[in-house]
């Protein structure tokens, strides 16, 4: 794939409403990772958004947590070669409690 394409891809992604649908979706679970009763949307959430999407670009994913009593969050590594730069990504919730009926819609 040439830049071009990568830059027509992304348009196409935009323009569609596929990214608008992405986005969407994601930012629906309830991911406050200082609500101890969100553990379960937040691990759905990674499990089921972002450690896919990073598959789907042979990124290996990677559920260490040095504070296992903490919540989970997802690192995820690509690794073309050893002589190559790695490429490190991770997921996490939100950092703060949301504010249900405080945004305009």
């Amino acid at each position: 794939m040439t830049r071009a394409d990568a830059i027509a891809r992304a348009r196409e992604n935009l323009h569609s409403g596929e990214f608008l649908a992405e986005l969407d979706r994601r930012v629906a679970y309830r991911t406050e990772s200082q609500n101890p009763e969100r553990g379960d949307a937040l691990r759905a959430y990674l499990e089921e958004e972002l450690q896919p999407a990073f598959s789907q670009l042979d990124f290996s994913t990677d559920w260490s947590n040095p504070r296992p009593a903490r919540v989970p969050y997802l690192v995820a590594e690509y690794r073309e070669s050893p002589s190559a730069p790695t490429v490190l990504m991770y997921g996490h919730g939100d950092v703060v409690d949301g504010n249900d009926g405080t945004m305009a819609g």
